[in-house]
């Protein structure tokens, strides 16, 4: 051991005047390949940790190699770096890179700079480690700088969930994409909407002058509104625009006055885990209230557990506070006891219905399958329906702040979805995975309980497993599922449809591809681009749900069959034709069969925002509605029975004659056909469960 000792300060003694006069690697030649001993490990790659420049939220990747000096082993392996800089896929070790927790001789990470503002950045890279027991740790300098375009988009920024009536504060960003603020450079008018609900803005916190646009100031960034709305239980959607910038919307929850309490716990726990519990106010819908008022909470138990309120169970507690302007609060239990330990959450007032949950201590988790070493309890929410749901698609977003992606295979195929009886498998289709950002990932509940919440797990970490995506269960609910994530450009049929249909679509007059409200979408352009999914009439032409996100702002026709629309076919001098989604001179979006007057929004959607829209027709009555993210905005009569004219094409309404039609211009993600009337509460479950505001992630539990 001496021996070895002594040779460790042989290797330290050069670095140390090493760093002294090469601390910063920024004048090395572009090219030039860059050999770094620190501790026991040396890193090379080109520029060193040098990343150059980029502009504030784009990503510039870099792998960095590392050795071990002399082929020693390193063992316990941890590495940090300070944002902006970041692992690729989250912690440690990250994706892309072959380290792990021991590294014995070559390996690579790749570390991402990813900047959120302009400036010039630079931190340590640490790598710590043992060598035969001995502490030591290792640093890599990285430096780089960003610009900080000019704002293009407007964002908000408040609480997902108010009380009725009460004036509460929301703030309008200008920003880039990656929703990072950006000052704009002259005074910038917004304008304020309400979409699917109703609501007032007002520039004070008294809430008592009105308003119907606000402005961001030259050099700023942002603007505080207020907001209040007296009609409870609704779900409306914030709306800010400004002339040249993307529209900004936010769903919020508008509650009654809270008068309960809502534990979510670990359905388990392995004794001496900390473990993380959240307690929530709802109004009596269920809904959460982030109420302006503070609720002080006792917390007890009937064994021997403690609470406490931090992530490392060090900081005792026996209260807890829901704070102004927040729904819910968290602390964390602990237990060195096997046994079932019922919890207990009382307003200190006495003015909110207290809660009681259940959590059984354990020596081992109940688990599904030991092959696959680590699990997240997910809760979905659907405590504000009183209905129950069958086979019900639901979105999981998934980030690298619920797990690093080092945690999943690279592609996601090892991820499972188990009800809590940890035996159900749940169908699912992962529509994009993308270890620098949001995953999305489609789960199919079989049974999804009214005015209740459901615990399912998800689990993962098995290098082994191959992959069980099932999109046609996942989607057997439907008629039609078309995702538009695949590139028009690729060999056609490019737009599969996942639905019992099985209708693929093919481009047509060259799409483009964009972001999405989820994933990618379709842009269409107006040059008459659309897809071609072939014959539609067997299922849009008679009782129907056609569901899409919409983005435009173009201006329409108030003749249907002069207009643009999402699909149909017009005849010309007939009545056998329909106008799915054709929008009017006023923007207001539409159905037509027949020579039936239709239903149409009651707001134009041509303002640059997406929304969820679904309409129905009923072809037995005529009987047609319309919806706006979720929410009944117009009903009507249209032409009855059955439409037999064939159509194809999503984008675009053709005319029977032959003449040009009306080309919609602007973005349409996500479409979905079911051949029935669905009710306004499954339109209102189909919207809420794509917004993943509906989800609740536990910690991460290993076996």
């Amino acid at each position: 051991m001496r021996k070895y000792t002594q040779r460790l300060i042989y290797i330290f003694l050069p670095l140390i005047f090493f760093s002294m006069g090469c601390t910063k690697t920024s004048g090395f030649a572009p090219s030039e390949l860059i050999s770094l001993v620190s501790g026991s490990i040396q890193f090379t790659t080109l520029n060193g940790g040098e990343f150059g420049s980029g502009s504030a939220g784009a990503i510039i990747e870099k792998s960095i190699e590392i050795s071990t000096v002399d082929g020693v082993l390193l063992s316990q392996v941890t590495a940090t770096v300070p944002l902006p800089f970041r692992f690729k896929g989250g912690a440690y070790p990250g994706v892309g890179g072959t380290c792990g927790a021991t590294i014995s001789g070559n390996c690579t990470i790749v570390v991402n700079f990813e900047p959120t503002s302009s400036g010039a950045f630079s931190n340590y890279l640490t790598f710590n480690y043992q060598v035969s027991g001995v502490p030591l740790s290792s640093n890599l300098y990285v430096a780089g700088s960003a610009t900080l375009p000019p704002p293009t988009e407007l964002s908000w920024s408040g609480s997902n969930s108010i009380q009725s009536n009460q004036c509460t504060p929301f703030v309008i960003y200008s920003v880039i994409t990656g929703n990072i603020p950006s000052a704009v450079s002259a005074n910038t008018t917004v304008n304020l909407a309400i979409n699917s609900g109703t609501g007032t803005y007002y520039s004070d916190i008294s809430c008592s002058s009105s308003i119907t646009s606000t402005q961001i100031l030259a050099g700023q960034n942002s603007q505080t509104v207020y907001f209040r709305s007296v009609t409870a239980p609704q779900t409306p959607t914030l709306v800010a625009t400004s002339s040249g910038y993307s529209s900004g919307t936010k769903v919020i929850t508008i509650a009654s006055v809270p008068t309960q309490l809502s534990l979510t716990v670990p359905a388990q726990s392995v004794v001496n885990d900390c473990r993380l519990v959240t307690v929530a106010r709802l109004d009596t819908n269920g809904l959460e209230v982030a109420s302006l008022s503070t609720t002080n909470i006792n917390l007890s138990q009937n064994g021997n557990l403690l609470f406490y309120s931090n992530a490392a169970c060090s900081a005792l507690i026996t209260t807890i506070s829901i704070t102004s302007g927040s729904s819910s609060s968290q602390f964390y239990v602990s237990n060195t006891n096997i046994e079932s330990v019922t919890v207990t959450a009382a307003d200190a007032a006495a003015s909110l219905t207290l809660d009681t949950a259940q959590i059984n201590f354990v020596s081992n988790l109940q688990w599904w399958n030991t092959s696959f070493t680590k699990r997240i309890q997910v809760t979905i929410d659907n405590k504000d329906q009183s209905t129950t749901f069958s086979n019900q698609a639901v979105l999981v977003r998934l980030h690298s702040s619920i797990t690093p992606y080092s945690n999943f295979k690279s592609d996601g195929s090892d991820l499972r979805f188990v009800a809590a009886d940890h035996a159900t498998v749940m169908a699912h289709e992962i529509e994009k995975w993308d270890v620098n950002g949001y995953s999305y990932v489609w789960v199919k509940v079989p049974t999804l309980s009214a005015d209740s919440d459901m615990t399912i797990f998800m689990y993962f970490g098995n290098p082994s497993a191959s992959s069980a995506e099932d999109p046609s269960s996942t989607w057997s609910r439907y008629s039609s599922v078309w995702h538009l994530k695949e590139s028009p450009s690729s060999a056609a049929p490019q737009f599969s449809d996942l639905g019992t249909a099985a209708q693929h679509g093919t481009a047509s007059n060259s799409p483009a591809s964009t972001t999405g409200i989820i994933g990618e979408a379709l842009d269409l352009n107006g040059t008459l681009d659309s897809i071609d999914v072939g014959n539609l009439a067997p299922t849009l032409g008679t009782t129907a749900t056609l569901s899409f996100w919409i983005n435009t702002s173009m201006t329409g026709h108030n003749t249907n069959y002069l207009a643009p629309g999402i699909t149909g076919i017009e005849v010309s001098g007939g009545t056998n034709d329909i106008f799915w989604g054709w929008i009017d001179a006023s923007g207001y979006i539409g159905v037509t069969a027949g020579d039936g007057v239709g239903a149409k929004s009651l707001l134009a959607i041509n303002d640059n925002v997406w929304r969820h829209i679904s309409i129905t027709r009923n072809g037995a009555n005529g009987a047609v509605a319309f919806y706006v993210n979720g929410v009944l905005n117009n009903s009507g009569t249209s032409g009855l029975g059955n439409i037999t004219t064939a159509f194809s094409k999503f984008g675009v309404i053709p005319r029977s004659n032959g003449s040009t039609p009306t080309d919609f211009n602007g973005k349409i993600d996500e479409i979905r056909i079911q051949t029935s009337v669905l009710n306004s509460e499954q339109i209102k479950a189909d919207f809420k469960f794509q917004n993943n505001s509906q989800l609740g992630f536990g910690q991460l539990e290993e076996y």
